[in-house]
């Protein structure tokens, strides 16, 4: 093997800024834990800042997304707590429940739906509330039969 082809090859080399340490003196800009048995891990102590930057980032707005949708979804359940009373009853055949599991909303007119109100509480909070109001309180048995009857021709 030739021993000038090894001392030219670079030691490491950064995988996000091709930086090169071509003697061990330059080794000292990249990180020194181990990815496995076999390999470093090639970047360079500044990529690799920067990239746990983004990674710690990246977590807080997941978190924090994840937080206001909690949010978005207890003030909408609020909001149709307020709205259609409570306990919970169905408009067509009267099965009331204290838990809102067991109900659909359904829209009176298709042409003026802007989305579904699941949708759209994740989104703003003002607009499900218009998008609601739109909407009968209807159990799931008779949301689906009121579906079957207005789609009957489909079937």
């Amino acid at each position: 093997m030739n021993v000038e082809l090894l001392h030219n090859t670079p030691l490491r080399t950064c995988k996000i800024c091709g930086i090169t340490a071509d003697n061990k003196e330059l080794l000292s800009l990249f990180i020194n834990h181990k990815q496995s048995k076999f390999s470093k891990k090639n970047l360079c102590k500044k990529c690799n800042s920067k990239k746990l930057r983004t990674q710690e980032t990246n977590e807080k707005n997941r978190i924090r997304t994840k937080k206001l949708r909690l949010e978005n979804k207890i003030q909408g359940l609020i909001y149709v707590k307020e709205y259609y009373g409570y306990p919970f009853k169905c408009m067509l055949c009267g099965y009331t429940s204290d838990l809102f599991a067991p109900f659909d909303l359904h829209h009176r007119n298709n042409k003026e739906k802007e989305g579904t109100p699941s949708q759209l509480m994740k989104q703003s909070f003002n607009r499900f509330k218009v998008e609601v109001q739109k909407c009968d309180l209807l159990c799931s048995n008779c949301h689906r039969i009121k579906h079957y009857k207005e789609n009957k021709n489909e079937y």
